[in-house]
């Protein structure tokens, strides 16, 4: 695994045009552990329960070693963290053999560069449940350009089965249904006259939506006779990625692209629209109805432990099957609290598409991965074989249901009818553990990571099944749409460029939505002051790389059409 940096600089000038080319510059020599099995050494975030396993996630995983005969040496961070470690691993050139990487990774390219990250389309023919992946993200040519010109990294999976270029979500804007009901209960109004409409309604607007985290900042949701709750909590993490549910209500897109008009494409970012969404946001802000601290303090768990702690009545988090069922499960307390409850369904739910401003349902969808696997170019052909091979079996039927329901007659059984029943025990509330529960085999969910993140752990009897499908299904995909220029990508010389505009869009934004002080008049020509200043650094600083962007895609797409 380990570059020698002399011999690297020594060989720089001589092993130049191999680099460009992505050619392969040497080759480093197989490692063996003293049990002959193959080193392999993987680089992931929050894989600790692999490193440190419970007895059931360390017996599957020598099922999977020792089909392959391979040790796997893993080194771990935070999911924070992870792409500052893996660029200090990488720049003292010592590159894992298979590292897991993220989207909007600015050494990418240089990656490519410097010939660190192995060609998968040689090998895809001998591997079809990996091939097959690769197709779930979109077609050929939009995978290979979002790659810049190669399959240089695997989309993880997310849906094993997705058809191709399918959208999906793993989050939904989770609310208190007490509290609504509460806000009905006592005849609440809208200051703005409207009648309070409910979330659920195929109706419900983004008017309705204001007026109903005025409801959950101003009327007392939760009756304790305090004015101690507000309705939208929000957090500093990712920039201003957690702001979008509002800013689609204005089909307004962070980080998207508009049509022109004349056949090219915008930054979303400057748009009309996104000056009104922004300003709708900090409309929202002095009213009180998002958290103060959102820009400070607030953590993205922080955001969602308010919610979870009945502080907020609106959180946008994570839904899979696993985490939409930990923030019920950690809500029960407030069990026939508020509103007469008698079900959790009745105190959390998720909140559907919000019907926005034009009057049309828009929610931004995910293509169907989380995050890159790479693997190094440098290692021999044997080693890269052998890691095809274990993601390949990650994603076959027989990995899958090692990696879903354990190891047959121990954790699961199969019955005549051929259904597969669980033989894990019960947990104190008589709801059926599955392998992924952090008392059996949390870590196997890790490894399967490596491949694919389906999060589909469905045991019954188990943990609230209404609402956590209901919060798994709120946000239909008929309505999902993805930012048109995704598959777009230009060459690394714009990488620190593409940073400090995403740098300078969160300052912006941010500076907006915050305290300001003086009448409403001065707050507005403030606000707008900053909003105009923002868009001429853009407009300035971005001209060459949106022209790059316009480029691109033409020529991905010649015809215009996305």
């Amino acid at each position: 695994m380990k570059r020698f940096l002399v011999l690297f600089l020594t060989c720089a000038m001589l092993l130049g045009i191999c680099a460009c080319t992505g050619k392969k510059s040497f080759e480093v020599p197989d490692e063996y552990n003293e049990d002959g099995r193959l080193i392999i050494n993987v680089y992931g975030h929050d894989m600790d329960p692999l490193i440190s396993p419970s007895q059931d996630t360390a017996d599957i995983l020598e099922i999977v070693e020792n089909k392959f005969n391979i040790d796997l040496k893993i080194e771990t961070t935070t999911v924070a963290n992870s792409p500052t470690l893996l660029n200090q691993l990488i720049g003292g050139g010592d590159v894992p053999d298979m590292f897991i990487h993220f989207k909007d990774e600015p050494a990418y390219s240089n990656w490519i560069d410097s010939a660190y990250l192995m060609d998968y389309e040689p090998y895809l023919d001998d591997y079809p449940y990996l091939k097959n992946a690769f197709t779930a993200l979109g077609t050929q040519e939009e995978v290979k350009s979002f790659l810049k010109g190669k399959l240089y990294s695997y989309p993880i999976i997310v849906h094993n089965n997705a058809e191709s270029g399918a959208l999906t979500t793993e989050i939904a804007m989770f609310y208190r249904r007490d509290w609504y009901q509460a806000l009905v209960n006592k005849n609440w109004t809208p200051s703005s006259g409207r009648p309070l409409k409910d979330p659920e309604d195929p109706d419900f607007n983004y008017l309705n939506f204001y007026d109903l985290l005025e409801g959950f900042t101003e009327g007392d949701p939760d009756g304790n006779g305090q004015k101690d709750t507000y309705g939208y909590s929000l957090c500093k993490d990712e920039g201003v990625f957690w702001w979008y549910p509002v800013l689609n209500m204005f089909n307004a897109f962070h980080q998207g692209w508009a049509p022109d008009g004349n056949g090219g494409w915008v930054p979303e970012d400057i748009s009309d629209n996104m000056h009104d969404a922004v300003m709708f946001m900090a409309d929202m802000y002095d009213r009180g109805f998002i958290n103060s601290d959102y820009n400070t303090t607030a953590t993205f768990d922080a955001a969602k432990n308010n919610f979870v702690n009945g502080k907020a009545g609106v959180v946008v988090s994570n839904c899979t099957a696993t985490m939409g069922s930990g923030v019920v499960d950690s809500m029960e307390g407030f069990l026939g609290k508020v509103a007469n409850s008698k079900t959790m369904s009745d105190i959390v739910r998720g909140m559907p598409v919000v019907t926005g401003r034009d009057g049309v349902k828009r929610v931004l969808g995910a293509v169907n991965n989380y995050g890159y696997m790479a693997i190094n170019n440098d290692i021999s052909e044997n080693k890269k074989r052998v890691i095809l091979d274990l993601l390949n079996y990650i994603l076959s039927p027989e990995g899958d249901t090692l990696l879903t329901w354990g190891i047959e007659g121990r954790h699961y059984e199969v019955g005549a009818d051929g259904v597969k029943k669980s033989l894990l025990p019960l947990d104190q509330k008589g709801r059926q553990k599955t392998l992924v529960d952090n008392t059996v085999a949390w870590g196997v969910y890790r490894l399967k990571g490596l491949a694919s993140w389906e999060t589909v752990f469905t045991n019954d009897p188990r943990p609230q099944p209404e609402v956590t499908d209901q919060l798994m299904t709120a946000w239909d995909p008929k309505y999902m749409i993805r930012d048109e220029l995704t598959f777009v990508s230009v060459n690394s010389s714009f990488a620190t460029v593409q940073a400090e505009l995403e740098d300078k869009t969160a300052i912006a934004f941010k500076q907006i939505v915050t305290k300001i002080s003086g009448s409403a008049e001065e707050k507005a020509a403030t606000r707008e002051k900053i909003w105009d200043d923002f868009v001429k650094y853009y407009e300035l600083k971005g001209s060459n790389y949106v022209a790059a962007m316009n480029a691109s895609a033409k020529e991905l797409y010649p015809d215009g059409k996305v």
